[in-house]
């Protein structure tokens, strides 16, 4: 979808690990996004972190990462290593969105928590403006925007349906060497 977001004179790229995801993309008669909107995008393959850190730094304006859905997630895109590469690559006013639906895990307060140690602004969008009848939502996303300063954000700064996130200084960050996935699943369960 996002490639159909693309305007005259924009650079996309997609980092993807799975080759038969890269596959399908390109496929028209099975998904056409990719090949109606934006056919000579690019799609590095391979595990995002690690092929976007061979990237040249303050390139991108805005990077999305879109990971986190499935039972088992890359926890090593949501470290406080992993934020440290994304800004990295991201232009000062960049923006990093993170789609953070998950079925079994809690991961703005992980976006938060990790925001905050880096002194970044985080919002969450949780669904507040979906006007459809309740009973027929299956599914509401949730994003986080982070960003070094709340301006980047553009008109997300001032939305009610982007309140501001702000981590916990007490919980321990996760890194490369720690996570906490059952409190994670716990912060789940107490939705």
């Amino acid at each position: 979808m996002l490639a159909c977001q693309v305007a005259p004179g924009d650079k996309l790229t997609f980092y993807e690990l799975d080759p038969d995801i890269a596959k399908i993309a390109w496929n028209r008669n099975l998904f056409n996004f990719v090949s109606e909107c934006a056919p000579e995008v690019p799609i590095v393959r391979g595990d995002a972190r690690l092929t976007l850190a061979d990237a040249p730094d303050g390139i991108y304006d805005f990077i999305f990462v879109d990971a986190f859905l499935g039972a088992s997630i890359p926890v090593h895109l949501l470290t406080a290593e992993a934020m440290d590469l994304y800004f990295r690559k991201l232009k000062p006013n960049g923006v990093l969105g993170m789609h953070i639906a998950n079925r079994n895990l809690e991961l703005s307060t992980v976006v938060a928590d990790v925001g905050k140690s880096k002194g970044l602004i985080v919002r969450i969008y949780d669904g507040g403006d979906v006007q459809e009848d309740a009973s027929e939502i299956k599914w509401v996303p949730r994003v986080a925007a982070v960003a070094r300063r709340d301006a980047g954000l553009g008109g997300l700064a001032s939305s009610q349906y982007w309140p501001l996130r702000n981590g916990d200084s007490n919980r321990r960050v996760w890194t490369d060497d720690y996570s906490n996935i059952a409190g994670a699943m716990l912060a789940k369960l107490r939705e």
